[in-house]
This record gives structure tokens, sequence and C-alpha cells, in this order.
């Protein structure tokens, strides 16, 4: 008795061996013919509690009754919807990165529509040699080699949209459809963009931040989570350092992106109780190291698949996201629907410099 006055249909249905189709083909009309519903159910309800125990069984006032209960008994509560949000750490999305914004600038050099971004790598070679007076023929001029290189740009999009029958729907529950299904939508051109900044698509043959091939990459002689004392992190360390300012002399890093684990074991080990001498003379030896960038997608980042950090220094003519900000089109309107198309492009990242980024794996 119960489940029928507070289950919902479906339940109701399970109990007596029936299902939601039966009922529905039955036409019960809740709103303008309550007692034909009701006789409906009442029917439905004798002939499948004659399957139960007999002990078990109801009688007539005991159905009708519930199916009274039911047609005419709010069955739920309904409050307003609950949006659940994406919890990824977005690292380069433009407006979805927080405060310190994205790791990398995202600026549009191609125009909608191009199919690819070209330029030319210059290599310039001289010599210079001992002559003496009037002996100039030994010189040699200045030589110049020529590169050319080009990555594709690709379109991506999502569509979003509702019928006349969603917003009827939602106008009982007091949900916004139009703009629930907008946020999924433009939810959606994100996380894509995130996916493709990140690690590229290899469909599209475009590199992402933690895939591009114009990079350094070393391998370092120890994982972060395996060192265990004071040299042996600062050997790691100083690896890094020197082989940063060795490809870079006058140029400082943007920042450092590592596994979140790789800090918080640092800390552990190196900083008991907040050990804020450590902590200092660490970021005073090595500043990049002050505000990393904490990412356990960097725990199987590697070409091997396991943990890795990386620098980068960003610019937006060398170092940048090359995008167009999602372009929306629409409304386009067939019988009872009204569909709305977001669309982009991007040519992942730009690395027009190899020492701009660099990754150190660990073995």
């Amino acid at each position: 008795m119960s489940t029928l006055v507070n289950g919902s249909l479906s339940e109701i249905c399970r109990a007596f061996g029936m299902s939601t189709a039966q009922v529905m083909d039955s036409h019960l009309d809740l709103e303008n013919d309550v007692a034909g519903a009701v006789a409906v159910m009442d029917r439905h309800i004798a002939k499948h509690d004659a399957k139960r125990p007999a002990g078990k069984r109801m009688d007539a006032k005991q159905r009708h009754d519930a199916a009274s209960v039911f047609t005419t008994s709010p069955l739920a509560a309904v409050l307003t919807s609950k949006r659940k949000i994406s919890k990824e750490q977005f690292l380069f999305a433009p407006g979805r990165t927080g405060e310190r914004g994205g790791l990398l600038p995202v600026s549009s050099k191609a125009k909608l529509g191009q199919t690819t971004i070209e330029w030319e790598v210059d290599a310039i070679s001289g010599e210079a040699r001992w002559i003496g007076a009037g002996g100039l023929r030994g010189l040699t001029r200045s030589s110049q080699a020529n590169e050319k290189k080009e990555q594709p740009v690709a379109l991506y999009g999502a569509r979003f949209g509702w019928n006349s029958f969603d917003l009827w729907r939602a106008e009982l529950i007091g949900q916004n459809i139009p703009a629930d299904q907008q946020a999924g939508a433009v939810d959606a051109m994100d996380q894509h963009f995130e996916r493709a900044a990140g690690f590229g698509s290899d469909e599209r043959e475009q590199p992402g931040f933690f895939t591009h091939g114009c990079a350094y990459t070393f391998a370092l002689p120890l994982d972060f989570l395996s060192v265990t004392t004071v040299d042996q992190l600062l050997i790691n360390l100083q690896i890094i350092d020197e082989a940063w300012y060795l490809a870079n002399p006058n140029r400082a890093p943007s920042g450092v992106i590592m596994p979140r684990s790789h800090w918080a074991h640092i800390q552990r080990i190196f900083m008991p109780g907040g050990n804020s001498l450590i902590s200092a003379l660490l970021v005073e030896e090595f500043p990049w190291l002050a505000n990393p960038v904490r990412d356990n997608r960097m725990l199987t980042a590697s070409s091997s698949d396991g943990a890795m950090w990386q620098l980068w220094s960003a610019d937006s003519e060398d170092l940048y996201i090359d995008a167009l900000p999602p372009q929306l089109f629409g409304p386009f309107d067939v019988e009872f629907d009204t569909d709305f198309i977001l669309i982009a492009q991007t040519a992942s990242v730009i690395c027009r410099d190899a020492s701009l980024i660099m990754r150190f794996e660990m073995v």
C-alpha cells in the first residue's frame, strides 16, 4: 500500500509487474478526467493484484483509494534544477583559468577559413678569419638557410537548442532551458579547447603544449617522488635550472608545471611544519619555483607515460595558442525545434623556438 500511495508511476508499475507503456497506452487524462483515470488504474491494479499471494491482495476499496491518491495527489516536491559544472582545472581556456590567467597567451594570426599557419626559420651563418693588410679575398660572405614550417588550422563546434515541449516542461519546474543548453555547449567548447591546447590532436595533426615536437626534453636521474634527502632534491633542481639558462641565458621562464603530488612530497619531506627557511632558500636559488602550477595530469604526461615537469617562456609571437573565439550562428527554426551552432577555430600551440619549452621526464 505504501508503494502505491508514495511511489512514482514506474515504481507502481514494477510492483504489479506492468510496464509504464501499458499505463500510458490507456490514455490516462489526469487533468480533465480524473474519474476515468482512476477507473483505468483500478482495473490495472485489480488485474495484477490477482497475481499476488492471497494474504497480500487489496480489496476493492484499497485499490480505489490507491488509484485515487496516485492520480490526484502530487507525488514529489519539485525543486529548481541543480547545475553540475566541470571539475577540470582549466589551464588554457580563456575566461576559465582563474586569477593567474592561462599558461599561454591566445592570439589569432589565422583568419577564419584559413587551413594552415606557415613561417620560415632562417639559419644564418658566417665565418671570420685573420687577414693581412689588403688580404680580403679570403673572406667569405655570410650564408642563410631557410626552412619552412607549417601547422594545420581546424574548426570545431557544438550545437545546442530546445523544442517547445522542453520549454513547456521547464515552466512547470522553474528551469531556464535556453540558458542551461547554452552553458552546456560553451562548457563543451572550453573542454575541447583545453584538450587541444594541452595534448593536441593526432586526428588534426596539431601539437599541444605538453606534446609539442618543437621542445627540449631531458631525463632526470631521479623521480621527485623518490627523493629522500635535500641533496637529491637540489641535484634535480640544479639540473633543471642549469638546462634552462644554458638554452635561454637572458630569458627567465614564465613558470613551471608539475604533478600536485610532487609538490606535496617536496613540502612534506623538506619543509616539515612549514619550515619557511628551507622554502625561502629554495625560492631564492630557483625563482621559477615560487609559484608552481600543479596538475596531476603531469603524472602521465611524458613520452613514456610517466611523470614530467615542464618549464616555458610564453609570448604572443613565438609561443602562444592560435585560436579564434567561438562564433554563434542561429537561431535555426524547424517546426517545434530551435537550434544554435557554436563554431571556433584553432591551430593549437604555435612554438617557433624549441628553447621556449623545456621538459624534464622522470626515468
